[in-house]
Formats: C-alpha cells, sequence, structure tokens
C-alpha cells in the first residue's frame, strides 16, 4: 500500500515528529510504501530544527498577524510538493497531522478520490500563537472545522480531544481512539542506565525523583511541576527530591529563573 503522511504545522520539532518517525518506522517495518511530504519537501526522517523554529515562534509573537501569511506560503510549499508526489506514485491513503494539511490536500484527494485520516494532536484553542489576536483565532477555528468536516476518518488520543471534536458537530462515526505509541527500540527500561544517569546528575540512592519530560511551552503547564514542588520545600526543607526537566522550548528560561534551589535541575 502507498501512504502519504504530511503535516504544515511546525513540521521539524515536538511531539509530532516523533510521532510521525515512529508511524513512518512502523509502517515501512509492515512493507508498506511510506513517504513524509511537508512544506519543505519529501523526507524520511523529520529532523528537529530548534533553532529554525526559535526563530519562527518570535516573529510570530512580535507579529501575531504574520501567522496567516507564513500559514498560506506553507500551504502553497505543501500543495506543491503534494502535487508532484502523487504524480510519480498515486497514494492510497493521505495521512495529515494537522488542520493545515488536511485543507491543503483536499482537491489533490478528490481528483484522485482518495481518503484522508486526519491524526489530530492539538486544536485551535489551546495554540499559544493563534490566541494572540480574536480576528486570526476566529479565522482558524474555521479553518480547524472545515479540515474535520473534509476528513473521512479523524484519530485521537485522548478523551478530551474526541469532546473538543465532537463539540463541532462532527460526527462520531469518524473518530476513532488510537493512543499514542512508544517506539520500544528506543524506550525500554535499563536499570545500568539508570544508576549511571543518577550519578551524572548528583541524585542520591534516597533521592525521590519527579521527572518531567516536554516541550517547553506554556500550554504544557511545565511550570506546575516547579511550583508545587516549591511550596512542599517551604515546608519540608529537608526532604530528599529532585525535580528533572527535559525538553526544549520557550519556558525553559523560565524555569531557569524559578529554580534557585540546589535540589532542582
Amino acid at each position: 500500500m502507498k501512504i502519504c503522511i504530511c503535516t504544515n504545522t511546525r513540521p521539524h520539532e515536538g511531539g509530532v515528529r516523533a510521532y510521525i518517525n515512529t508511524l513512518y518506522n512502523g509502517l515501512k517495518e509492515m512493507n508498506q510504501d511510506v513517504d513524509i511530504i511537508t512544506a519543505f519537501g519529501a523526507t524520511n526522517n523529520l529532523e528537529t530544527r530548534r533553532k529554525f523554529v526559535e526563530k519562527i515562534f518570535s516573529l510570530l509573537r512580535k507579529f501575531p498577524t504574520s501567522v496567516v501569511i507564513i500559514y498560506k506560503l506553507n500551504e502553497i510549499m505543501l500543495f506543491f510538493n503534494l502535487y508532484r508526489a502523487f504524480i510519480k506514485k498515486k497514494y492510497d491513503i493521505i495521512h495529515v497531522m494537522d488542520f493545515s494539511a488536511a485543507n491543503t490536500v483536499y482537491p489533490l484527494a478528490k481528483l484522485f478520490k482518495k481518503p484522508i485520516i486526519l491524526s489530530v494532536h492539538g486544536f485551535v484553542n489551546i495554540s499559544e500563537i493563534l490566541n494572540l489576536n480574536k480576528k486570526i483565532k476566529k479565522y482558524f477555528l474555521k479553518e480547524e472545522i472545515k479540515a474535520y468536516q473534509r476528513a473521512d476518518f479523524i484519530t485521537s488520543a485522548a478523551k478530551y480531544i474526541d469532546n473538543y471534536i465532537l463539540s463541532k458537530n462532527i460526527s462520531p462515526k469518524k473518530i476513532v481512539r488510537i493512543n499514542n505509541f512508544v517506539d520500544l527500540s528506543v524506550f525500554y527500561p535499563d536499570l545500568s542506565l539508570r544508576a549511571k544517569i543518577r550519578e551524572k546528575l548528583s541524585i542520591n540512592r534516597e533521592d525521590f525523583v519527579v521527572l518531567c519530560v516536554a516541550r517547553m511551552v506554556k500550554r504544557k503547564g511545565v511550570i506546575y511541576p516547579l511550583l508545587s514542588l516549591l511550596k512542599i520545600l517551604r515546608s519540608h526543607p529537608t526532604l530528599p527530591i529532585k525535580l528533572i526537566y527535559v525538553g526544549e522550548g520557550p519556558q525553559k528560561k523560565i524555569l531557569q529563573k524559578k529554580s534557585q534551589r540546589k535540589s532542582f535541575k
């Protein structure tokens, strides 16, 4: 089977990148013919480009209205990349990772009579950038609903995502729950590695460790583990506890400023 995986929002950063790469590798292991198509072209592995993403987000925070221009430019580039790919392969299934990609590929899906599967990883209401301007938010909400209506099937990884989609008057028959998968060749228990990491980070055997793994953005709520533990330590200053963050993003500097205690890294 020929499968086209495509995305049009921050394709080189965050959980969506890991999701796409894991999906691609899994389908390849099942001997499927798979391509990943973005506004930047075709690839078989999305790489993290933190500096690129940080520059784009910095621009969008300063000039929120520029998001529409970038959105439309990305759509044009993605459309032409998809068109070239379709001419070569005539895909059987189009699997999109965001509402922008769904709307972009829709004319090609209708032309070639191919189904669209839309995986929903987030939505407009929780987007930090799209909520900076009410008119822009309204525009993208319409784009989002249009994508839900156009998709043949919608996959969701959580109940709250199901509820959000249903609130937009989308048929529940379209929605399929697929929990986020994990690449077991990368993530697996390793007690020897655990001991090495504890030694490297100066974590004692008796220390209780709280681990927060996330992209460091406001909507992920990464500040709350730190605020909670700082509150606990005010009442129990000798408590053997450490908070470890793993990830990158704009909230990292805020976390570093707030974490003054030696117990936090």
